[in-house]
C-alpha cells in the first residue's frame, strides 16, 4: 500500500496589484444622499402600514402631526416632546423606527413650536400649560376616532412628562397607561437642584471655576423677569450638559450637536424648512411665554394621584430632570399601579442613549397594559 500524505491547499498572498482597493468615502457626502439613506431605511412597505404627515386643527390653530407604523391596527402611541418648544417630529427617526413594529406612533409638534408655529397671529396669549393639555386631549380624541380605538398609550418626555401628568389627571378615561421619560417632578426646584448638584460636584472634584460660577449664579430669578430666568436656566444646564448629565455618552461644549446633525439629515427637512428654523427670531419669546405658566408647579401639590397605570423611564445620570427628585415624586404618587424603570447608562435622553433597552421595556412592560396585564415589579395601589 502506498503512503498518502494529506496536504493543505497552498495559500498564496495576493500581490499589492491584486488586492482589492479599500473603499473610499468622499470627504463630504451630499446632504441629499444622506437624507435618501435615512428615508430608505425608514420606508414602510407593509400592507397595513401608515406613514402620514399633516396638519390637524387643535384649539383653533393648525398643529402638525406625523403618524407612522407597520400596522395601523396596532395600539396608538402618542409621544409628547420635551422643551417646552422641543418639537422632534423631524428628528424622531433617530429612535422611533423599532417602535413602529409594535405601535402606531404619533409625533406632535405642540402649539407654537416646530411646524405648529404656522398660525402665529392666533398664538398670542395661548401658550400655556393648560391650553397645551387641552390640545393634547383634543388630539387624543381625534386619534381614537380615526383609528377606532378606545384608549391610547401616552408617552411624555421631559416637559412632555409634566404635560402627560396634566392630561392623565384630566382625562384618565382616554389612556391605557401614562409612560414618562425623564420625569419633571417640579419646575423651579428642578433647576435649583441641578445647580446645587453642580456645586457639590465641583467641590468633590476640586473644580473651583465651576463652583465659583454656580455660587455666583445664585438661586433662579423669580418669574417677574422671564428673560433673566431663561438665561439662568441656560447657563446652569450648559454646565450640566458639558459634564454628561444631559447625555451621559456625550460631554464637552458640543454635547448637543447631535440634534443639529440629525436635523440636517432628516428626510423631512428641506433647505427652506431649515432656513426657516434657523431664522425664527420669536422662538425664545414663545418659550418664555410657555414657561411662565409653569412657575411654581410641583407634582406633589398639583397632581398627588392618578387614575391610570403609571410607568417611569429614568436615566441614572439625569440631572436635567433630576433622578433623585423624580424618584421622590414617584414614591409619593398614588396610582392603580406604578412601575419605575431605571436606565443605568443614560442621563436625560434615554431613547437615544439606550434605544435597545427602551424598546424592550416598551414592548414587555408597557404594551401588555393594552391587554389588561400588569407587569412584574409593578407596585399596586394599597386598598
Amino acid at each position: 500500500m502506498t503512503d498518502q500524505t494529506e496536504t493543505s491547499p497552498e495559500v498564496v498572498a495576493a500581490t499589492p496589484a491584486e488586492q482589492p482597493a479599500a473603499p473610499q468615502l468622499p470627504e463630504s457626502l451630499p446632504r441629499a444622499q444622506l437624507q435618501k439613506f435615512v428615508a430608505d431605511f425608514g420606508k414602510i412597505v407593509s400592507d397595513h402600514g401608515i406613514d402620514t404627515a399633516e396638519y390637524v386643527t387643535l384649539g383653533g390653530v393648525r398643529q402638525w402631526i406625523t403618524i407612522r407604523g407597520q400596522d395601523q391596527r396596532l395600539p396608538v402611541l402618542l409621544y409628547l416632546h420635551g422643551g417646552p418648544g422641543g418639537a422632534i417630529s423631524d428628528m424622531s427617526y433617530m429612535f422611533q423606527r423599532t417602535w413602529e413594529e409594535y405601535f402606531t406612533v404619533v409625533q406632535w409638534d405642540q402649539r407654537g413650536f416646530g411646524r405648529s408655529a404656522v398660525d402665529a397671529d392666533k398664538l398670542a396669549g395661548t401658550l400655556n400649560k393648560d391650553q397645551v393639555a387641552s390640545d393634547a386631549i383634543e388630539l387624543i380624541e381625534h386619534l381614537l376616532a380615526r383609528f377606532g380605538q378606545e384608549k391610547i398609550i401616552l408617552v411624555g418626555q421631559s416637559w412632555g412628562s409634566l404635560l402627560g401628568l396634566l392630561v392623565a389627571k384630566r382625562r384618565p378615561d382616554l389612556l391605557h397607561v401614562l409612560t414618562t421619560i425623564g420625569q419633571v417632578a417640579m419646575w423651579d426646584g428642578n433647576f435649583e437642584y441641578t445647580r446645587q448638584s453642580l456645586i457639590k460636584l465641583a467641590q468633590e472634584t476640586g473644580d473651583k471655576e465651576l463652583e465659583d460660577k454656580m455660587v455666583a449664579a445664585g438661586p433662579m430669578p423669580d418669574d417677574s423677569d422671564e428673560a433673566a430666568r431663561g438665561a439662568w436656566i441656560t447657563a446652569v444646564q450648559l454646565e450640566m450638559g458639558m459634564r454628561g448629565y444631559s447625555y451621559h455618552n456625550s460631554v464637552g461644549e458640543n454635547f448637543g450637536e447631535r440634534f443639529n446633525t440629525a436635523l440636517m439629515m432628516s428626510p423631512a427637512v428641506d433647505a427652506d424648512r431649515f432656513d426657516m428654523m434657523s431664522t425664527d427670531t420669536s422662538l425664545q419669546s414663545r418659550v418664555q411665554e410657555m414657561t411662565a405658566s409653569l412657575s411654581g408647579w410641583d407634582a406633589r401639590k398639583d397632581i398627588v394621584s392618578l387614575e391610570v397605570p403609571y410607568v417611569v423611564f429614568q436615566g441614572t445620570y439625569d440631572w436635567q430632570t433630576p433622578t433623585d427628585l423624580a424618584r421622590i415624586w414617584f414614591e409619593a404618587c398614588d396610582a392603580p399601579w406604578k412601575l419605575w424603570i431605571e436606565m443605568p447608562h443614560s442621563a436625560h435622553f434615554v431613547v437615544t442613549e439606550e434605544p435597545g433597552r427602551t424598546i424592550v421595556e416598551l414592548v414587555t412592560k408597557v404594551l401588555p397594559v393594552t391587554r389588561g396585564e400588569i407587569p412584574a415589579g409593578a407596585i399596586l395601589r394599597a386598598n
